[in-house]
């Protein structure tokens, strides 16, 4: 048997250290009768892929700014190539820390496109394509994959309660862009301001007591 001198408790199995202070056992232990299997603990930081992702992206990064010397490439395409890899090693990044709670991702994956897509756009020229096209599409299909995957995962409301609103909110920006005539071509963001107020009154309608429920518990009102 094990025993810890600091704790002065005995422990089976033959643990590497007490499991009350994490010190030093003294004795002998018994191999074969742990009471819990080991579980390794694979971590962010180990992943080999991620890690062969980063190193790729920073050899791009590099290999733009030699190419944009010895070609005599404008400094600007670099920074801006530099810029789409940022986001992007961000959204993988994201993705993969956040991978088994969808709705949370869903929410920082659309945040981290729409500003991205808004960035570029200012960069290249502000063409507006961004406020036109590109965010009020990615929020329509953020709201929609929510829906989604709540009926066909069969995730409960209180779980993705918070990112939807939150997603609803984003979905009502457009309304800005409309209103101080930044989009050029409203389409795309009245149809995302018409998603998210028909999301906000479907929760009203039909799950106003989880949504009392949800406030009461957050606010404690």
């Amino acid at each position: 048997m094990l025993n810890c001198p600091q704790c002065n408790v005995t422990v089976e199995g033959n643990p590497l250290a007490c499991p009350l202070c994490q010190g030093t056992l003294v004795g002998e232990g018994v191999i074969g009768s742990e009471k819990f299997p080991y579980i390794k603990n694979v971590t962010f930081k180990n992943n080999i892929y991620l890690k062969s992702i980063y190193f790729t992206a920073d050899i791009l990064i590099i290999a733009g700014f030699v190419l944009a010397y010895l070609f005599h490439i404008p400094m600007y395409w670099v920074v801006l190539l530099g810029m789409c890899m940022v986001y992007l090693l961000l959204s993988i990044s994201v993705g993969y820390r956040k991978r088994k709670h969808l709705p949370k991702n869903i929410l920082l994956q659309t945040l981290i496109f729409t500003t991205a897509f808004v960035t570029i756009d200012i960069m290249t020229g502000w063409h507006r394509w961004s406020v036109n096209y590109a965010v009020p599409a990615f929020i329509i299909v953020a709201i929609l994959s929510l829906w989604l995957f709540a009926r066909f995962m069969g995730i409960k409301l209180e779980h993705f309660l918070v990112y939807m609103l939150i997603d609803i909110l984003l979905g009502l920006v457009p309304l800005l862009t409309i209103y101080f005539n930044i989009a050029s071509n409203p389409i795309l963001s009245v149809i995302c301001v018409g998603v998210s107020v028909l999301s906000f009154t479907a929760l009203f309608i039909f799950k106003y007591d989880v949504l009392k429920s949800e406030f009461q518990k957050r606010f404690h009102v």
